[in-house]
């Protein structure tokens, strides 16, 4: 079930309300991140054409905006759940984090430039956009919306704009920092699956994960030990990380 059709680059400049009354075109935002333009094209096509998106008030929507719902639907149904859907939240801004962690701490979770820079660093657009940014005819700002999946009713944009102490912590063991599906293992997705399949998928530092759910490709968070591990990130060795088991 498709809603709409989101066309063309209209109106500019990041968060500009009122339809478009912001900086002309040509003065992009100098985006770190490669092929942060194009996904900053897909939010003033979003910002500027009316839709459920925006609840069709033109020119009012915002980075964060964009972010939460592509979160939303990452994450779709997991909410329910969680016991606590704080942990979506958490992980997501210490993500932001720890991605930024490696940009010299340019990185600002309330700027929505910075915004835009993870949405592309973290590929969501493509991630989520197996759902809800198909791209349709041969106009590549053309785009086909869905929104037949359930969404995520976690409140991600307010966290990213009050992140508390979630803007720390990159490195810290314990502390979730990433999440996905097993089948972004690798090698070692069997090796994953085996561990949940045998409920020993929750506790470790680091053959283990914060959190589970699912069957065929299930979805988990991880903590940073966690990320690593099962990442095979050679980093890992040169960690605490290797001595947290018990």
């Amino acid at each position: 079930m498709y809603s709409g059709a989101v066309l063309g680059r209209a109106g500019c400049g990041l968060g500009a309300g009122g339809g478009g009354g912001g900086p002309p075109e040509d003065e992009m935002p100098d985006f770190i991140e490669w092929g942060a333009d194009d996904v900053y094209d897909t939010f003033l096509a979003l910002r500027d054409n009316p839709g459920w998106w925006n609840n069709n008030h033109v020119g009012t929507m915002t980075p964060h905006d964009m972010l939460e719902w592509l979160l939303s639907m990452e994450f779709s149904d997991t909410a329910a759940t969680l016991v606590s859907s704080a942990i979506q939240k958490e992980t997501t801004v210490r993500n932001f984090y720890s991605i930024c962690s490696y940009r010299g701490g340019w990185c600002n979770s309330e700027s929505e430039k910075d915004v835009i820079e993870y949405i592309t660093a973290k590929d969501l657009a493509n991630q989520a956009g197996r759902h809800i940014l198909v791209p349709k005819g041969e106009n590549p700002g053309s785009y086909w919306i869905d929104n037949s999946y359930r969404w995520s009713t976690v409140n991600f944009s307010g966290a990213f704009l009050n992140p508390g102490a979630w803007t720390s912590g990159h490195g810290n063991f314990r502390v979730p920092m990433d999440w996905g599906n097993i089948s972004m293992f690798g090698d070692k997705t069997a090796e994953a699956k085996g561990l949940i399949e045998q409920n020993k998928g929750i506790g470790t530092e680091t053959q283990g994960f914060i959190f589970t759910l699912g069957g065929g490709d299930p979805f988990v968070i991880l903590n940073y030990c966690q990320d690593l591990y099962w990442h095979s990130d050679p980093y890992l060795e040169q960690t605490q990380c290797v001595s947290q088991d018990p």
